[in-house]
């Protein structure tokens, strides 16, 4: 299988067009779409049917090759998506994941407290793994159960203000260098479709909340957000 590694898309709805992410989109999404209240409802006051309102995450693709959200058409971005669906976890799995450095070891991207309650992570794929493959063995690490549908590469994941954030690594917005991409989800020599990607010249430097992290010669970024 062919990866884009990376580049994420988002939505503004559930059932609405997937597009490029980026930092900014995400913002704006929060504040279009008023998340901040949507969330309130939702976490106060159990009112689940309004999640269905939030802006959405697509981390298992790029892009779609027809600009519809169906696997199919999907270009897998190179990252997974494990979804613990029991409450009240978060702060829990999250103090495992830096006291072990699950971050470095799982290449985790993305950490966060879901709509529901639950806990929502990303991470890169292991090249010769399939998508199930790493989910089981990043949840046995940590000690959960998991959705097991999250393996559909058009399966979206609600977004959630930043405050619910613990991690969101902006290389996620990003194409990868040649050098990252053999690091990170093995070899990229096959051709990748969605003409919007495209390869850098050179890896991009990022800023750090934890100090500087050298990975085959090129600065990366573990951005806490919270």
């Amino acid at each position: 299988m062919t990866f884009a590694a990376v580049m994420i898309s988002i939505s503004k709805s559930f059932s609405g067009k997937p597009r490029k992410a980026s930092m900014a989109a995400y913002r704006q999404l929060l504040a279009e779409n008023h998340v901040e209240d949507i969330l309130q409802d939702v976490k106060q006051n159990k009112n689940l049917d309004r999640k269905k309102e939030l802006p959405v995450w697509l981390p298992l693709a790029a892009c779609f090759n027809n600009g519809t959200r169906k696997a199919a058409d999907a270009v897998p971005s190179g990252l997974y998506f494990l979804d613990i669906d029991e409450k009240g976890l978060t702060e829990q799995l999250w103090k495992k994941v830096q006291d072990e450095n699950l971050i470095e070891e799982f290449r985790i991207v993305y950490f966060a407290e879901s709509a529901g309650g639950g806990t929502h992570i990303w991470a890169w794929r292991t090249p010769g793994l399939s998508i199930e493959d790493d989910i089981q063995k990043l949840a046995s690490r940590l000690g959960v159960s998991y959705d097991s549908h999250v393996t559909d590469l058009a399966r979206c994941c609600f977004m959630v203000s930043e405050q619910y954030v613990k991690l969101l690594n902006p290389i996620v917005f990003e194409p990868l260098s040649e050098e990252l991409k053999k690091f990170y989800v093995g070899d990229f020599k096959s051709p990748i479709s969605c003409s919007r990607i495209t390869n850098p010249t050179k890896p991009k430097e990022c800023s750090m909340v934890n100090g500087e992290r050298s990975m085959v010669n090129v600065q990366w970024s573990m951005v806490n957000v919270q």
